[in-house]
């Protein structure tokens, strides 16, 4: 899921909530694009939303810096996805320099 403003974490809440049943990751993907205080809104309630869906579904998300390569936000995310035992991870991925 990609978020583009802070109601991005109703949707991933709503998300998990149907998918209590189906083990997996839930990952959110917020955009460079995302204003600081929904960015920030965000990023408090992984923990929270990774908490209430333990241990079926698993809940991460990928902060997304201005300048963040492509092939650094599929490694994160394939990272994530290989990472079984963590829940309520949230990675920044910058630009290189």
């Amino acid at each position: 899921m990609i978020a583009a403003d802070a109601a991005a974490l109703a949707e991933l809440r709503h998300t998990v909530s149907d998918s209590r049943a189906d083990s997996g990751l839930a990952l959110l993907i917020i955009a460079e694009t995302v204003p600081k205080l929904d960015r920030a809104l965000l990023i408090a309630g992984i923990g929270p939303i990774a908490i209430d869906a333990a241990p079926t579904m698993r809940v991460a998300a990928l902060d997304l810096a201005d300048g963040a390569c492509a092939d650094d936000v599929l490694a994160a995310a394939l990272f994530l996805a290989a990472a079984t035992s963590s829940t309520g991870q949230v990675l920044r991925i910058g630009a290189r320099d």
